[in-house]
């Protein structure tokens, strides 16, 4: 077992001795590595191709090549929105949504939601 393999399957064993979703660890591979992050530390995942940029706090973006489908049915769970076919975000750091079809993150970004699935995001902030 290299250096990653080890790493994802201890981030496993992690994940599933976790009694909350809060204790829930993400494993991004990139180039560089794997990482792992707390669910909370996720603004939002944005596609790109078949690769998903995740935005973090405090930190610079990461990009990993898996597509944002499969971190959509990973993250559900655990907060995450499908606002628009090419964006997912955390709503813990939804400061507002407009009329206007968009919504505010805490961090400054604003992210288009499409009217197919605007009914759907308005009910989940609310």
């Amino acid at each position: 077992m290299n250096g990653d393999q080890h790493a994802r399957y201890t981030n496993l064993l992690h994940n599933l001795k976790s009694e909350t979703p809060k204790d829930y660890r993400l494993s991004i591979s990139t180039t560089e590595g794997t990482y792992f992050y707390p669910t909370d530390d996720i603004v939002r995942c944005e596609a790109d191709s078949n690769y998903t940029k995740f935005f973090l706090r405090n930190q610079k973006p990461i990009i990993t090549s898996r597509t944002l489908k499969e971190f959509d049915e990973i993250l559900s769970d655990h907060g995450f929105i499908r606002v628009h076919r090419g964006h997912l975000i955390n709503k813990k750091f939804v400061k507002s949504f407009s009329n206007d079809h968009e919504v505010q993150l805490t961090d400054g970004t604003t992210v288009e939601v499409s009217r197919r699935k605007w009914d759907e995001v308005k009910v989940a902030l609310r």
